[in-house]
């Protein structure tokens, strides 16, 4: 019984918090005078039976007198929560939603805490009634003394949330109610379809625009337009010309009746789609989405019967169907262990079969033609995306509302040429619906931006707006965690503004003085149990400065609402000039709000005066104690219990040997009518086997080690699992150790190496000697791949540069005062992720063009070394490019170019955001110079899949829903194939004919299954005991002689 309880506390504790009852208390309660009470309950009988007793427990603080004088009043409310099942609640992990009072415990005080004297612990004991129908029930706590109520219960931190959560769906569905623009949308497409339907369909429109014959018809004007779209070179105008081809072409093909049932499809959808106000309404969301098959849509497309016959090859699939009926059970709360192993499997084993490459494909067949231009092999409707691409568009805004007016395409301006004016008139005067189509085609653009933005400026977004900062407060106050990083501005250029261009800069009038954005006030709420218990962690680089620049503390303070302000002392670390620890513990737990000071607000270090800067800085701070989301889970499951009203037993040896069959027999009864008929028994069988654990994952893994040496280059393989060969791809290294990418990079290898090595490894050295030259060398990217006998994919990235490669340089540009520049380079190893260094080739010149006619040059450059040039600021020019060429010993050049602006700086282009700064430095040390690790990846066979379920750690071995029979009971069997603990776990359910009413009860059984045996001789066998045998000695004298035999030990 107690491993039974264990399990079942432990499962429990480990199920986190989803939908909650609604609860209005909370656990601290504070009065008007400063007097306070918090309550924090718990159940410690988390599995019990009808007629057994539950333990509750509570600990009060803020309580009147001791144990014998108190006044307060401590009760628990028991509640029953008939929506969730006892496995829902341990395998879905998912909480109640409408608990039923059905009993009420007093609770008395039994002393102080032996940890907390200020605790007081109050004790009660509800018994389980006979009638009870089990299922999940809880203890809601409740402390009562004078006009203070503080309550404890299961649902009430979930339930915040949801409130919280719920709150911004509102305001989302009712701003969307307001101003959902889908159907205004959906008009003006519906108005253009109307131009070809109202005309006998759209290949009468495209007849009657461009293929009547005759002098002076469609045909006729319609080619002359196009020509001259081609041909005439003062209109320029091909992109037009081709557009309008592609138009037609595509208005009678069934691309254009797919893509116009695909665009009213999906404004239909969205207008009609369900937005959530409640977490209950997903339900109706999910069952929605389902509804809409864009699959189905975009296979109405031409050219798609590739990507179409590969997913349907995938939905028919095996894996696919079992994937999908696995869903439907855990939906269901059907055969939940098995059906999610299913689950687990066969996404495995679909991502690593034939089908998903298959559909990307299919996908890139039909997109090949627009991806590689060509257009004699698009489709319609490709060629009218990609004719709308081509073309100039002008944009003009009449009104000067920042909003177009007009949108002008090229193919508009061919209309309005004098081969075009033709056409229009002939359809003006004979055909005017194509002339009224044309009209809404040119308009639709802007009359669909006119909707968007009426929706988008729509004063109900405000509300929807002020919903999701309120959560993001919220959430930000119950999480408490936050990192706050400052960073010196990179517009400052240390000009005089008074525009002296002589003499020297008081540097002490460029300090920036660090101040933190977003350090806001926090708010603690009653529903968290905990005080408020914050660790901070400063710390910031400070160019120029010596430690004994930097203070050996900072302070900081914490107000509370009512004015109570505390000093926080922040400490330097030892050994850590820049970094500083401090930490605030408030008084009580409680709803209150604490706003902070600014800790490094007037600080100015001695050597401001010499330039020093800080140029970046961080604050962070982070709870010491769990904050209200993290307690949510613990707090949840503290006053849950699982009550059986049924007996079930589970009976099973409690020692079998592997590969031999397990017999499982469950009994459901009940103490008045004994064994219960036709009850549901749904019977689970679990393996769990940790010894399997390291296996399983090695499977994953090659069996050998791959050792890299990049002065070969070379890659020696210690396994033996290899199935043929080795294959290394040699490509430029793209992004630094941090994954940003490395944008025109002159430190990178300059070219591409495949070859193929031996089972055992590989060597490019001759490669590399006969294909690369010195001057292309530089940082690689060497990617090694390989499949194993198993079938398993393996994959091994290292970075290293090439033999008799460059070096790592640093340039540093610096503005010291207006029109003066310094440069400075660090020439030196890259490195290898533990730090050891690459040999390099030595810089051979040093060259700088600082253009204005002006040069440096130096054949014997140190590898560290500095150059500062001052510009004639009298001259009327102040914009200079600036060329700095650095020269290997092997004439590889690695060059910068940047603008300087003698008054501004230098210019620096980040991601089409140009500012001028005083400071810049291309690439940093510690990302650049220093090289990614080795990096694997590898992916599994189908087989390997299986083998890691079936011979890992943890396996559903079978689970099936059955129904007892007459003697109330159910049998599973099944063969151990591995050593391990087997659990059996039963979930009963049976309803009364009579009254309808349905009772649940679960039990559960742990045998082992061991490849050993142990007997004795020399003793009788007379009975067996929960499947293990009971001995007794058939003696006539004083002793008997026993012997141990154990097999299967060896």
């Amino acid at each position: 019984m107690r491993t039974k309880a264990a399990v079942l506390v432990l499962l429990l504790a480990l199920a986190p918090m989803s939908a909650v009852l609604a609860s209005q208390n909370a656990p601290v309660a504070e009065g008007t005078n400063g007097d306070w009470l918090m309550v924090d309950g718990y159940v410690t009988t988390k599995f019990t039976s009808v007629g057994d007793t539950v333990s509750v427990y509570a600990l009060t603080k803020g309580h009147s007198g001791d144990a014998t004088t108190t006044n307060t009043v401590v009760t628990a409310d028991i509640l029953h929560y008939e929506d969730v099942e006892a496995f829902d609640l341990i395998v879905n992990q998912r909480l109640p939603s409408g608990g039923v009072v059905i009993d009420t415990v007093v609770l008395t005080p039994s002393g102080a805490h032996e940890d907390d004297p200020a605790a007081l612990l109050w004790e009660g004991v509800y018994t389980v009634p006979l009638t009870a129908t089990g299922g999940v029930y809880g203890a809601s706590i409740t402390a009562e003394e004078g006009n203070l109520v503080s309550t404890d219960d299961a649902t009430q931190i979930p339930n915040a949330l949801r409130d919280e959560i719920e709150s911004v769906l509102q305001a989302i569905d009712t701003t969307w109610d307001t101003a959902n623009p889908m159907m205004d949308i959906k008009n003006v497409f519906d108005g253009l379809n109307a131009s070809g339907q109202g005309s006998g369909g759209w290949t009468s429109f495209v007849d009657d625009a461009s293929r009547q014959p005759g002098l002076g018809e469609s045909a006729q004007l319609w080619n002359n337009m196009i020509a001259a779209g081609y041909n005439n070179p003062s209109y320029d105008m091909a992109d037009g010309a081709r557009f309008l081809e592609a138009l037609l072409d595509f208005l009678e093909s069934s691309d254009q009746e797919a893509g116009m049932a695909f665009l009213t499809g999906v404004l239909v959808y969205g207008d009609e789609f369900p937005l959530p106000r409640t977490l209950d309404d997903f339900d109706e969301v999910v069952a929605y989405m389902q509804a809409f098959d864009p699959i189905e849509n975009f296979t109405r497309f031409a050219g798609t019967d590739n990507f179409s016959a590969a997913y349907d090859a995938m939905v028919g699939s095996d894996e696919w169907e079992g994937l999908s009926d696995a869903l439907d059970n855990l939906s269901n709360n059907e055969m939940v262990f098995a059906s999610f192993q299913t689950v687990l499997r066969n996404i495995a084993l679909l991502s690593v079969s034939a089908h998903p490459e298959a559909i990307i494909d299919g996908l890139e067949a039909w997109a090949a033609p627009l991806a590689d231009e060509d257009y004699g092999n698009m489709t319609p409707f490709q060629r009218l995306v990609y004719g709308w691409s081509q073309m100039d568009v002008t944009v003009q805004d009449l009104d000067g509302d920042d909003f177009p007016d007009e949108i002008l395409w090229e193919y508009e301006l061919l209309l309005n040429t004098t081969e075009g004016l033709q056409w229009q008139a002939r359809m003006d005067a004979s055909y005017p619906h194509v002339s009224d189509g044309f009209d809404d085609f040119n308009t639709f653009d802007v009359d669909v931006l006119t909707i968007l933005r009426d929706t988008t400026e729509d004063p109900a977004w405000d509300d929807a707006g002020n919903a999701v900062q309120d959560f993001l407060s919220w959430a930000a106050n119950a999480t408490l965690s936050k990192e706050l990083d400052w960073s010196r501005s990179e517009d400052d250029s240390n000009d005089d503004e008074d525009g002296d261009d002589g003499g020297s800069e008081d540097s002490s009038d460029t300090w920036e003085e660090v101040i933190f954005d977003g350090l806001h006030p926090v708010e603690t709420l009653a529903l968290n149990k905990y005080k408020l218990d914050l660790g901070f962690e400063l710390y910031f680089e400070c160019e120029g400065c010596a430690h004994s620049d930097t203070p050996n503390d900072f302070n900081m303070s914490v107000t509370d609402s009512s004015g109570q302000t505390t000093n926080v002392v922040l400490d330097e670390k030892l050994d850590r000039s820049t970094h500083y620890i401090g930490r605030f513990t408030a008084d009580r737990a409680g709803a209150e709000v604490y706003t902070f000071s600014q800790p490094m607000a007037g600080w100015t270090p001695p050597c401001v005066d010499d330039g020093c800067t800080v140029s970046r800085a961080t604050l962070e701070f982070e709870s010491l104690r769990p904050s209200l989301l993290e307690s949510m889970a613990t707090e949840a499951n503290e006053e849950l219990f699982v009550v059986s009203a049924l007996g079930v037993l589970v009976d099973a040896d409690e020692t079998v040997p592997v590969a031999t069959e397990m017999d499982v027999q469950a009994s459901v009864y009940d103490a008045a009518d004994g064994a219960l008929f036709g009850a549901e028994m749904d019977s689970a069988l679990l393996r769990i086997s940790p010894g399997l654990g390291v296996s399983a994952a090695a499977s994953l893994s090659p069996n050998g080690d791959l050792m890299f040496d990049a002065a070969g280059p070379a890659v020696q393989y210690s396994g033996d699992d290899v199935d043929g060969v080795l294959d290394v791809t040699v490509e430029p290294r793209q992004t630094d150790n941090e994954g940003e990418p490395l944008d025109d990079d002159k430190a990178a290898f300059d070219g591409y190496l495949s070859a193929s090595g031996d089972a055992f490894g590989w060597n490019l050295s001759s490669d590399v000697n006969a294909q690369v030259s010195d001057s292309a060398r530089g940082v690689a990217l060497f990617t090694t791949t390989g499949i194993t006998d198993d079938g398993l994919e393996f994959r091994y990235e290292h970075e290293a540069p090439l033999p008799d490669s460059p070096g790592c340089m640093i340039s540093t540009m610096q503005m010291w005062s207006q029109g003066e520049l310094n440069i400075e380079w660090t020439y030196g190893n890259f490195r290898s992720e533990d730090g050891t260094p690459y040999p390099y080739a030595s810089l051979d010149q040093v060259d700088i063009d600082y253009g204005d006619g002006s040069s440096f040059s130096s054949t014997a450059p140190m590898d560290s070394g500095s150059e500062s040039y001052s510009y004639d600021t009298s001259d009327g020019t102040t914009e200079h490019l600036v060329t700095v060429q650095y020269t290997t010993e092997h004439g590889h050049v690695n060059d910068l170019s940047f603008t300087f602006d003698e008054d501004a700086g230098i210019l620096i282009d980040d991601d089409g955001e140009e500012y001028h700064t005083s400071y810049h430095q291309p690439y940093e040390d510690h990302r650049y110079c220093q090289l990614k690790g080795e990096q694997q990846s590898s992916t599994p066979s189908p087989a390997i899949i299986d083998r890691f379920i079936s011979e890992g750690p943890f396996e559903v071995l079978d689970q099936q829903v059955l129904t007892s029979n007459a003697q109330g009971t159910v049998n599973l069997t099944a063969m151990p194939p591995h050593t391990g603990a087997y659990v059996n776990i039963v979930q009963a359910s049976h309803t009364d004919a009579l009254t309808g009413v349905t009772r649940t009860g679960i039990g559960f059984n742990i045998a082992m299954a061991t490849t050993a045996t142990v007997g004795l001789s020399g003793m009788d066998i007379i009975d067996h005991f929960a499947g293990l045998p009971v001995y007794a000695a058939n003696v006539s004298g004083i002793s008997q002689s026993v012997q141990v035999v154990a097999s299967g030990l060896e």
